[in-house]
Protein backbone atom coordinates (compact mmCIF):
# COMPACT_ATOMS: atom_id res chain seq x y z
CA UNK A 1 0.00 0.00 0.00
CA UNK A 2 1.37 3.42 -1.00
CA UNK A 3 2.14 5.68 1.97
CA UNK A 4 0.50 9.09 2.26
CA UNK A 5 3.03 11.92 2.06
CA UNK A 6 3.06 14.61 4.74
CA UNK A 7 4.89 17.90 4.14
CA UNK A 8 6.41 19.48 7.26
CA UNK A 9 7.24 23.18 6.88
CA UNK A 10 8.85 25.54 9.37
CA UNK A 11 11.79 27.81 10.17
CA UNK A 12 14.22 25.31 8.73
CA UNK A 13 16.52 27.37 6.52
CA UNK A 14 19.19 28.17 9.14
CA UNK A 15 21.49 25.84 11.07
CA UNK A 16 20.01 26.61 14.46
CA UNK A 17 19.54 24.23 17.42
CA UNK A 18 16.05 25.35 18.43
CA UNK A 19 14.51 25.07 14.98
CA UNK A 20 16.28 21.75 14.34
CA UNK A 21 14.89 20.39 17.61
CA UNK A 22 11.34 21.54 16.86
CA UNK A 23 11.38 19.95 13.41
CA UNK A 24 12.95 16.77 14.76
CA UNK A 25 10.32 16.27 17.48
CA UNK A 26 7.46 16.71 15.03
CA UNK A 27 9.11 14.46 12.46
CA UNK A 28 9.28 11.73 15.10
CA UNK A 29 5.58 12.12 15.83
CA UNK A 30 4.83 11.76 12.11
CA UNK A 31 7.19 8.81 11.60
CA UNK A 32 5.58 6.86 14.47
CA UNK A 33 2.39 6.82 12.41
CA UNK A 34 3.85 4.30 9.98
CA UNK A 35 1.35 4.90 7.18
CA UNK A 36 2.89 8.32 6.45
CA UNK A 37 6.04 9.40 4.61
CA UNK A 38 7.66 12.69 5.61
CA UNK A 39 8.87 15.34 3.15
CA UNK A 40 10.36 18.74 4.03
CA UNK A 41 9.96 21.00 0.98
CA UNK A 42 12.43 23.84 1.63
CA UNK A 43 14.56 22.48 4.48
CA UNK A 44 18.31 23.08 4.75
CA UNK A 45 20.36 19.91 4.18
CA UNK A 46 21.28 19.79 7.91
CA UNK A 47 17.63 19.20 8.76
CA UNK A 48 17.36 16.44 6.18
CA UNK A 49 20.48 14.74 7.54
CA UNK A 50 19.37 14.86 11.20
CA UNK A 51 15.73 14.05 10.55
CA UNK A 52 15.95 11.64 7.64
CA UNK A 53 13.30 13.25 5.45
CA UNK A 54 12.75 11.93 1.94
CA UNK A 55 14.88 13.05 -0.99
CA UNK A 56 11.98 14.82 -2.70
CA UNK A 57 12.30 18.55 -2.03
CA UNK A 58 11.24 21.99 -3.18
CA UNK A 59 7.96 22.53 -4.96
CA UNK A 60 7.95 18.90 -6.10
CA UNK A 61 7.61 17.83 -2.45
CA UNK A 62 4.52 20.01 -2.09
CA UNK A 63 3.03 18.59 -5.29
CA UNK A 64 3.42 15.05 -3.99
CA UNK A 65 2.21 15.76 -0.44
CA UNK A 66 -1.32 14.83 0.64
CA UNK A 67 -1.29 16.86 3.87
CA UNK A 68 0.73 19.78 5.17
CA UNK A 69 1.83 20.82 8.66
CA UNK A 70 3.24 24.22 9.51
CA UNK A 71 5.43 23.12 12.41
CA UNK A 72 6.36 24.89 15.64
CA UNK A 73 8.53 27.99 15.82
CA UNK A 74 8.33 31.76 16.12
CA UNK A 75 8.26 32.56 12.41
CA UNK A 76 4.78 34.17 12.54
CA UNK A 77 6.12 36.97 14.76
CA UNK A 78 8.75 39.68 14.30
CA UNK A 79 11.79 40.44 16.52
CA UNK A 80 12.11 43.68 18.47
CA UNK A 81 14.25 45.31 15.77
CA UNK A 82 14.60 45.29 11.95
CA UNK A 83 10.89 44.50 11.68
CA UNK A 84 10.49 45.53 8.04
CA UNK A 85 13.43 43.36 7.04
CA UNK A 86 11.78 40.46 8.87
CA UNK A 87 8.52 41.14 7.03
CA UNK A 88 10.27 40.81 3.68
CA UNK A 89 12.20 37.72 4.78
CA UNK A 90 8.88 36.01 5.56
CA UNK A 91 8.27 35.83 1.81
CA UNK A 92 11.90 35.16 0.90
CA UNK A 93 11.85 32.09 3.16
CA UNK A 94 8.81 30.84 1.20
CA UNK A 95 6.45 30.61 4.18
CA UNK A 96 3.35 31.51 2.10
CA UNK A 97 4.01 29.04 -0.74
CA UNK A 98 2.92 25.77 0.97
CA UNK A 99 -0.42 27.27 2.05
CA UNK A 100 -1.02 28.89 -1.33
CA UNK A 101 -0.47 25.62 -3.18
CA UNK A 102 -2.57 23.57 -0.77
CA UNK A 103 -5.41 26.10 -0.98
CA UNK A 104 -5.24 25.92 -4.78
CA UNK A 105 -5.37 22.10 -4.67
CA UNK A 106 -7.99 22.10 -1.88
CA UNK A 107 -5.75 19.94 0.31
CA UNK A 108 -5.83 20.24 4.12
CA UNK A 109 -3.17 21.76 6.37
CA UNK A 110 -2.77 22.78 9.99
CA UNK A 111 -0.54 25.20 11.86
CA UNK A 112 0.83 23.46 14.95
CA UNK A 113 2.60 25.07 17.91
CA UNK A 114 3.66 28.42 16.43
CA UNK A 115 4.34 31.73 18.12
CA UNK A 116 2.68 34.69 16.41
CA UNK A 117 2.77 38.48 16.45
CA UNK A 118 3.48 41.24 16.50
CA UNK A 119 3.57 41.87 12.73
CA UNK A 120 4.17 45.50 11.70
CA UNK A 121 4.51 44.87 7.95
CA UNK A 122 0.91 45.08 6.68
CA UNK A 123 1.53 42.84 3.68
CA UNK A 124 3.06 40.15 5.89
CA UNK A 125 0.24 40.54 8.42
CA UNK A 126 -2.35 40.06 5.67
CA UNK A 127 -0.54 36.95 4.43
CA UNK A 128 -0.34 35.42 7.92
CA UNK A 129 -4.07 36.09 8.40
CA UNK A 130 -4.82 34.39 5.06
CA UNK A 131 -2.62 31.38 5.86
CA UNK A 132 -4.31 30.95 9.24
CA UNK A 133 -7.91 31.41 8.09
CA UNK A 134 -7.49 28.80 5.35
CA UNK A 135 -5.96 26.24 7.75
CA UNK A 136 -8.00 23.41 9.24
CA UNK A 137 -6.76 24.45 12.68
CA UNK A 138 -4.29 26.92 14.17
CA UNK A 139 -2.52 25.89 17.38
CA UNK A 140 -0.40 28.59 19.02
CA UNK A 141 2.03 28.25 21.90
CA UNK A 142 0.92 31.14 24.13
CA UNK A 143 -2.00 33.46 24.90
CA UNK A 144 -0.28 36.48 23.36
CA UNK A 145 -0.10 34.69 19.99
CA UNK A 146 -3.81 34.01 20.08
CA UNK A 147 -4.53 37.66 20.98
CA UNK A 148 -2.41 38.96 18.11
CA UNK A 149 -3.96 36.62 15.53
CA UNK A 150 -7.50 37.38 16.70
CA UNK A 151 -6.72 41.10 16.50
CA UNK A 152 -5.40 40.62 12.96
CA UNK A 153 -8.63 38.95 11.87
CA UNK A 154 -8.00 35.21 12.29
CA UNK A 155 -11.25 33.42 13.16
CA UNK A 156 -11.30 32.54 16.87
CA UNK A 157 -13.04 29.25 16.04
CA UNK A 158 -9.82 28.13 14.32
CA UNK A 159 -7.57 28.80 17.33
CA UNK A 160 -6.30 26.66 20.20
CA UNK A 161 -3.61 27.55 22.76
CA UNK A 162 -1.01 25.01 23.92
CA UNK A 163 2.63 25.59 24.90
CA UNK A 164 5.96 25.12 23.15
CA UNK A 165 6.46 21.72 21.52
CA UNK A 166 9.90 21.24 23.11
CA UNK A 167 8.28 21.06 26.55
CA UNK A 168 6.71 17.74 25.49
CA UNK A 169 10.15 16.12 25.88
CA UNK A 170 9.48 16.04 29.61
CA UNK A 171 6.87 13.31 29.03
CA UNK A 172 8.19 11.87 25.79
CA UNK A 173 11.90 11.46 26.47
CA UNK A 174 12.21 8.61 23.96
CA UNK A 175 12.05 11.20 21.18
CA UNK A 176 15.52 12.48 22.14
CA UNK A 177 18.21 9.85 22.66
CA UNK A 178 20.46 11.68 25.11
CA UNK A 179 24.03 10.75 24.20
CA UNK A 180 27.15 10.47 26.34
CA UNK A 181 29.04 13.59 25.31
CA UNK A 182 32.11 13.20 27.55
CA UNK A 183 32.53 16.97 27.79
CA UNK A 184 31.78 17.47 31.47
CA UNK A 185 34.23 15.15 33.19
CA UNK A 186 33.78 14.66 36.97
CA UNK A 187 35.88 16.83 39.26
CA UNK A 188 35.81 17.07 43.05
CA UNK A 189 36.72 20.77 42.92
CA UNK A 190 33.98 21.73 40.43
CA UNK A 191 30.66 22.21 42.19
CA UNK A 192 28.76 24.07 39.46
CA UNK A 193 28.92 24.14 35.67
CA UNK A 194 27.40 27.29 34.22
CA UNK A 195 26.61 27.52 30.53
CA UNK A 196 27.16 30.88 28.83
CA UNK A 197 25.53 31.35 25.44
CA UNK A 198 25.30 34.79 23.82
CA UNK A 199 24.23 35.53 20.25
CA UNK A 200 25.21 39.21 20.26
CA UNK A 201 28.07 41.23 18.83
CA UNK A 202 30.81 42.02 21.35
CA UNK A 203 31.17 45.38 19.58
CA UNK A 204 27.99 46.39 21.38
CA UNK A 205 29.12 48.26 24.55
CA UNK A 206 26.21 46.80 26.55
CA UNK A 207 27.24 43.25 25.64
CA UNK A 208 30.89 43.91 26.43
CA UNK A 209 29.93 45.38 29.82
CA UNK A 210 27.77 42.33 30.56
CA UNK A 211 30.51 39.88 29.53
CA UNK A 212 33.17 41.72 31.53
CA UNK A 213 30.94 41.58 34.62
CA UNK A 214 30.39 37.86 34.17
CA UNK A 215 34.11 37.22 33.59
CA UNK A 216 34.90 39.02 36.84
CA UNK A 217 32.30 36.91 38.68
CA UNK A 218 33.58 33.62 37.21
CA UNK A 219 37.23 34.46 37.90
CA UNK A 220 36.39 34.84 41.58
CA UNK A 221 34.83 31.36 41.74
CA UNK A 222 37.19 28.37 41.61
CA UNK A 223 34.22 26.05 42.21
CA UNK A 224 32.54 27.11 38.94
CA UNK A 225 33.40 25.75 35.51
CA UNK A 226 32.09 27.82 32.61
CA UNK A 227 30.78 26.02 29.51
CA UNK A 228 30.85 28.37 26.53
CA UNK A 229 28.09 27.36 24.11
CA UNK A 230 27.36 28.10 20.46
CA UNK A 231 23.93 26.85 19.38
CA UNK A 232 24.26 27.85 15.73
CA UNK A 233 26.77 26.48 13.27
CA UNK A 234 29.16 29.01 11.71
CA UNK A 235 27.89 31.92 13.83
CA UNK A 236 30.55 34.64 13.80
CA UNK A 237 28.90 36.51 16.69
CA UNK A 238 28.83 33.45 18.96
CA UNK A 239 32.40 32.50 18.06
CA UNK A 240 33.60 36.02 18.90
CA UNK A 241 31.94 35.76 22.33
CA UNK A 242 33.61 32.39 22.95
CA UNK A 243 36.98 33.78 21.88
CA UNK A 244 36.65 36.92 24.00
CA UNK A 245 35.40 35.26 27.20
CA UNK A 246 37.74 32.28 26.85
CA UNK A 247 40.76 34.59 26.57
CA UNK A 248 39.95 36.25 29.91
CA UNK A 249 38.86 33.33 32.11
CA UNK A 250 41.56 32.24 34.56
CA UNK A 251 39.98 28.94 35.64
CA UNK A 252 39.21 25.84 33.61
CA UNK A 253 36.38 26.15 31.09
CA UNK A 254 34.86 24.07 28.30
CA UNK A 255 33.56 24.94 24.84
CA UNK A 256 30.61 23.22 23.20
CA UNK A 257 29.55 23.96 19.61
CA UNK A 258 26.21 22.55 18.52
CA UNK A 259 26.42 19.79 15.91
CA UNK A 260 23.91 17.18 17.07
CA UNK A 261 20.56 17.90 18.76
CA UNK A 262 20.83 14.84 21.02
CA UNK A 263 24.22 15.90 22.38
CA UNK A 264 23.14 19.53 22.77
CA UNK A 265 20.13 18.38 24.79
CA UNK A 266 22.44 16.25 26.93
CA UNK A 267 24.75 19.21 27.61
CA UNK A 268 21.82 21.43 28.62
CA UNK A 269 20.52 18.66 30.85
CA UNK A 270 23.87 18.09 32.59
CA UNK A 271 24.99 21.65 33.34
CA UNK A 272 23.77 23.34 36.52
CA UNK A 273 22.47 26.55 34.92
CA UNK A 274 22.64 28.51 31.68
CA UNK A 275 22.74 32.19 30.74
CA UNK A 276 21.36 32.47 27.22
CA UNK A 277 20.11 34.86 24.58
CA UNK A 278 18.05 32.27 22.69
CA UNK A 279 14.55 31.00 23.40
CA UNK A 280 14.99 27.28 22.81
CA UNK A 281 18.21 27.01 24.76
CA UNK A 282 16.14 28.37 27.67
CA UNK A 283 13.12 26.13 26.98
CA UNK A 284 15.21 22.97 26.58
CA UNK A 285 17.09 23.73 29.79
CA UNK A 286 13.82 24.31 31.65
CA UNK A 287 12.44 21.05 30.25
CA UNK A 288 15.37 19.18 31.83
CA UNK A 289 15.15 21.16 35.13
CA UNK A 290 18.24 23.25 34.41
CA UNK A 291 17.75 26.86 35.63
CA UNK A 292 18.00 29.44 32.85
CA UNK A 293 18.51 33.20 32.83
CA UNK A 294 17.76 35.01 29.60
CA UNK A 295 19.11 38.24 28.15
CA UNK A 296 17.45 38.43 24.76
CA UNK A 297 16.15 40.75 22.04
CA UNK A 298 12.98 38.95 20.89
CA UNK A 299 9.62 39.39 22.60
CA UNK A 300 8.91 35.65 22.27
CA UNK A 301 11.54 34.94 24.96
CA UNK A 302 9.88 37.36 27.37
CA UNK A 303 6.56 35.56 26.80
CA UNK A 304 8.06 32.22 27.78
CA UNK A 305 9.53 33.48 31.05
CA UNK A 306 6.18 35.06 31.87
CA UNK A 307 4.54 31.72 31.08
CA UNK A 308 6.76 29.85 33.58
CA UNK A 309 6.38 32.51 36.33
CA UNK A 310 10.05 33.49 36.16
CA UNK A 311 9.85 36.98 34.69
CA UNK A 312 12.68 38.08 36.98
CA UNK A 313 14.99 35.74 35.01
CA UNK A 314 14.56 37.56 31.70
CA UNK A 315 15.66 41.00 30.51
CA UNK A 316 15.70 42.70 27.12
CA UNK A 317 19.21 43.51 25.94
CA UNK A 318 18.00 46.91 24.76
CA UNK A 319 17.03 47.89 28.33
CA UNK A 320 19.79 46.14 30.26
CA UNK A 321 20.83 48.06 33.37
CA UNK A 322 23.20 47.57 36.29
CA UNK A 323 20.19 46.51 38.35
CA UNK A 324 19.46 43.72 35.87
CA UNK A 325 23.07 42.53 35.98
CA UNK A 326 22.83 42.45 39.78
CA UNK A 327 19.73 40.25 39.43
CA UNK A 328 21.73 37.94 37.18
CA UNK A 329 24.39 37.63 39.89
CA UNK A 330 21.63 36.96 42.42
CA UNK A 331 20.39 34.16 40.13
CA UNK A 332 23.90 32.69 39.91
CA UNK A 333 24.31 32.87 43.68
CA UNK A 334 21.04 30.99 44.22
CA UNK A 335 22.10 28.36 41.67
CA UNK A 336 25.53 27.82 43.25
CA UNK A 337 23.93 27.59 46.69
CA UNK A 338 21.27 25.12 45.41
CA UNK A 339 18.52 27.55 46.37
CA UNK A 340 16.98 28.15 42.94
CA UNK A 341 13.41 26.78 42.75
CA UNK A 342 11.30 25.85 39.72
CA UNK A 343 7.50 26.06 40.01
CA UNK A 344 6.77 22.39 39.25
CA UNK A 345 2.99 22.78 39.33
CA UNK A 346 3.26 25.39 36.57
CA UNK A 347 5.71 23.21 34.69
CA UNK A 348 3.36 20.21 34.77
CA UNK A 349 0.57 22.38 33.37
CA UNK A 350 2.77 23.57 30.50
CA UNK A 351 4.10 20.08 29.75
CA UNK A 352 0.53 18.78 29.51
CA UNK A 353 -0.32 21.62 27.13
CA UNK A 354 2.77 20.84 25.02
CA UNK A 355 1.68 17.22 24.56
CA UNK A 356 -1.59 18.49 23.08
CA UNK A 357 0.42 19.59 20.02
CA UNK A 358 1.09 15.90 19.37
CA UNK A 359 -2.60 15.10 19.86
CA UNK A 360 -3.67 17.78 17.35
CA UNK A 361 -1.04 16.62 14.83
CA UNK A 362 -2.02 12.94 15.06
CA UNK A 363 -5.76 13.70 14.85
CA UNK A 364 -5.18 15.81 11.76
CA UNK A 365 -3.15 13.09 10.05
CA UNK A 366 -5.56 10.21 10.74
CA UNK A 367 -8.67 12.22 9.82
CA UNK A 368 -10.04 11.77 6.32
CA UNK A 369 -10.29 15.48 5.60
Amino acid sequence: MKKMKVALHGAYQGENFGDELLMYIQSQWINKLTEFELVMPYAHKVYREQIGAGNVKGFEALKQADKLIYGGGGYFGEPNSKVMKWGGAFFKKKHPIPAEYFNYKKRPYIINGVGAGPISNLLTRHEVKRICNNASRVIVRDEESMEYLTHYGVKSSKLDVTSDIVLSLNKDENVIKVKDHGLLSPSSSIKNRIGLHMNFSIKDPTIKRLLDSLIEFFNEREDVEVVLIADKRNSEAQEKVIEYVGSKLIHTFKVYRHQDIHITCAILKDIDAVITSKLHVAITSYTFDTPAFSIAKHQKTKRFFKQINLEECHYDIGNLSEEHIEKLFHFLSKVTESKFAIDYSKKEELVNLATKNKYFLENFLISRT
